[in-house]
């Protein structure tokens, strides 16, 4: 990473709660990171195969990434505006290549779940034994001055998450899921784009058999500085049509997950219509907008 310095700098602004966050620069390429994913993945990825498939997800908290892992993707590709989400996968990676149980992990990236005290210095030890290069460097200057709670209390954001969410919602974290994760985890190849979604077709230059954009598009008029949801969502569809070109034949996108009583899905459903768009319930609480690229015709 070219610019480690800056991102040190920035991410200890965000620390000292120094980073301004407003509307307009909520999402930047110095943002705090979620921990932990507030999706219902089980839900949204159990209908699909993923083994020896080729993805592209949102990185985020690395979760998206890490259940494509479990369950059986070939490669994945990542993107975000916030490059800090990077040094995050690393860190998760590493705590768990480093044999960190399940409650030791939880703990650290999850303060609140902390019940039995764990000493999380200890637990930063062992995690850097399998971390290199920048992400090296960056976590350990962090570390260097602040308490790994501080750091887990101000860089992350706020995760209303409980301990039986996390477990149902994400594979990985289901019982013996978080071991087989870690052997799979040996032999991930994962690229990561740092951009904003709108340039992301540009970026591309390969194929895919699926692609998770979560939530996105809720922000899609500021993406697109649109006065209107209606403008904006309609420039939403036409990127997702810019996006399905790196489809392969039968591929799919997850446009959209819904919470419940969003006023997007209203909205989406007029604009997002005909046969390749469909809407799949995830669950009792939310749904998903998923596009289909059909096989060709020959």
């Amino acid at each position: 990473m070219e610019n480690i310095e800056e991102d040190i700098t920035n991410a200890k602004r965000i620390i000292k709660g120094e980073y301004e966050y407003t509307v307009n620069n909520l999402f930047t390429k110095h943002s705090r990171i979620y921990p932990f994913t507030n999706e219902n993945l089980n839900g949204c990825f159990d209908n699909f195969d993923f083994n020896n498939r080729n993805c592209l997800t949102v990185l985020g908290s690395s979760d998206q990434a890490l259940d494509m892992c479990l369950r059986g993707a070939c490669e994945i590709t990542t993107f975000d505006i916030n490059i800090l989400t990077k040094y995050f996968f690393h860190l998760k990676k590493a705590a768990i290549l480093s044999g960190l149980t399940k409650e030791e992990y939880i703990s650290f990236f999850f303060p609140h779940f902390n019940i039995n005290q764990i000493n999380n210095y200890k637990l930063f030890s062992k995690i850097s034994q399998c971390l290199s290069g920048d992400s090296l460097v960056f976590w350990t200057k962090l570390f260097e001055e602040f308490n790994p709670s501080i750091v887990s209390r101000s860089l992350f954001s706020t995760d209303t998450n409980t301990y039986n969410t996390l477990k149902n919602n994400i594979c990985y974290l289901n019982e013996n899921e978080y071991d087989n994760l870690r052997e799979k985890l040996r032999h991930l190849e994962m690229k990561f784009i740092n951009t904003d979604i709108k340039e992301l077709p540009h970026k591309l230059s390969e194929m895919y058999d699926f692609m998770y954009l979560s939530n996105i598009m809720y922000y899609s008029k500021g993406i697109f500085n649109k006065q209107d949801t209606y403008s904006a969502l309609k420039s939403y569809k036409k990127l997702v049509l810019e996006l399905s070109n790196f489809l392969n034949d039968n591929g799919n996108i997850i446009v959209c997950y819904f919470f419940s009583e969003c006023i997007y899905y209203d909205i989406s459903e007029e604009i997002f219509t005909g046969k390749n768009f469909n809407y799949n319930k995830v669950d009792n609480y939310a749904s998903s907008l998923q596009y289909t690229r059909r096989t060709t015709s020959k």
